[in-house]
């Protein structure tokens, strides 16, 4: 049955029959019969709600050609197949959420959508599109068995993307040259690998990643916010064609022994930090022998030894705070005591080693810079807090976690 909210069910089915083309402000189908008049329609304007029990096994909107409106499905335990074979354009959103048998969406004509959200189902291994398709609104993929993203690699334009929750995804390789922001949060099992590829991206607001084993940003030149790389598994990482960023985040990645931003001359945001923690097999912090202007504050933590691209610094508009379990007061420190008396750092500058609690990251007494001791909020490694797996709001929490620091 298709219950419609702007007019009688009669007269849905008469312009189907008559024309195929369906005119509605919201229509909410809830038995095959309404699935197959939907079906029918070439195109409709209006919101259109899958019901539960509204497709079994299949929901085939065969004759659809466009639709300027929403597309949604949710909460349905029968559904395993979606398809679309005719449809070029949706204006609205694509919601398919807690489809707990569907295993496959093929929508091989598709060209332009809105939002797409794919949250919730735990059967889906394949989402199939074609080349055309390149543009999207927001894309948020949570929790399915995708192995890939290949239904949306090439996609150029995208305002979000949010993935995290998939669990046998291996590879992420996307062909998006700008984006508002990006969100890969924890997806793969233990002793999984996972590929993050977006080498066509050339400006972002937010980039967060997390739980990769490669990553790769070729072509990025400016983050206007926060670059992030969490809990990640790559030993180096290089983003060579990075000038200007917000702030840079490198935490908790353990096999990181190496990186490279050789073009970056400035980080500029008002409340981004540049922050390199609990990496714990970065021996030495270099790598951006260009950045003269860091807008906030530095903070780097870890067992590193030796920090070779701090001297060019120029300005530091806010605090500068090293520390490090290794024995640093004779080479680091002595160059962080240079940039605070020649007045490069505006707020407090202060540098220890070898804290006897770093690795517990408890408090303890070290060598300070500044002539003072070392507390626990600047001494050895900084203690991070548990992220959790990305959800919807996984990218707000974790921009206001980074911006605590």
């Amino acid at each position: 049955m298709v219950s419609k909210f702007a007019a009688p069910v009669a007269a849905l089915i008469a312009s189907a029959a008559a024309q195929s083309a369906c005119t509605f402000q919201a229509t909410t189908v809830t038995d095959q019969q309404g699935a197959s008049v939907i079906a029918g329609c070439t195109a409709i304007s209006g919101n259109v709600v899958f019901a539960t029990g509204a497709a079994a096994p299949t929901l085939s909107l065969d004759q659809v050609e466009s639709v300027d409106g929403d597309i949604v499905y949710t909460q349905d335990r029968t559904v395993s197949l979606i398809a679309a074979p005719k449809l070029t354009t949706v204006s609205g959103a694509i919601k398919f959420n807690n489809l707990t048998a569907l295993n496959s969406i093929s929508l091989p004509a598709i060209e332009k959508t809105g939002d797409v959200q794919l949250i919730n189902l735990a059967a889906l291994q394949t989402v199939t599109t074609g080349t055309q398709y390149d543009s999207a609104g927001a894309v948020q993929i949570s929790n399915t068995q995708l192995s890939t993203l290949g239904g949306f690699g090439n996609l150029s334009s995208v305002s979000d993307m949010a993935v995290s929750g998939n669990t046998l995804l291996a590879d992420i390789t996307m062909n998006i040259g700008t984006v508002k922001s990006i969100t890969i949060g924890s997806n793969q099992e233990a002793n999984r690998g996972l590929n993050v590829a977006f080498d066509n991206l050339t400006m972002a607001n937010m980039v967060t990643v997390q739980n990769a084993t490669a990553v790769s940003f070729k072509a990025l030149k400016n983050v206007t916010g926060a670059f992030n790389l969490i809990f990640n598994n790559f030993q180096t990482f290089s983003a060579p064609n990075l000038t200007v960023a917000g702030g840079i985040s490198l935490i908790g990645n353990p096999q990181l022994d190496n990186m490279s931003f050789p073009q970056l001359t400035e980080l500029n945001g008002e409340k981004n930090t540049f922050l390199i923690s609990n990496n714990t097999k970065l021996t030495t912090i270099g790598g951006f022998d260009q950045l003269t202007t860091v807008r906030n504050d530095i903070n780097f933590a870890g067992t590193f030894q030796n920090i070779t691209s701090i001297k060019q610094l120029k300005r530091v508009g806010g605090t500068m705070i090293v520390s490090s379990t290794s024995d640093i007061a004779n080479s680091v420190c002595q160059d962080v005591n240079n940039l605070k008396k020649s007045l490069v750092v505006a707020g407090k500058a202060s540098c220890s080693g070898q804290s006897k609690s770093a690795a517990s990251n408890a408090g303890g007494s070290g060598t300070s810079s500044d002539g003072g001791s070392s507390s626990s909020a600047a001494a050895g490694i900084v203690s991070i807090p548990a992220l959790p797996t990305l959800s919807a709001g996984f990218g707000a929490f974790l921009l206001q976690f980074l911006l605590s620091f």
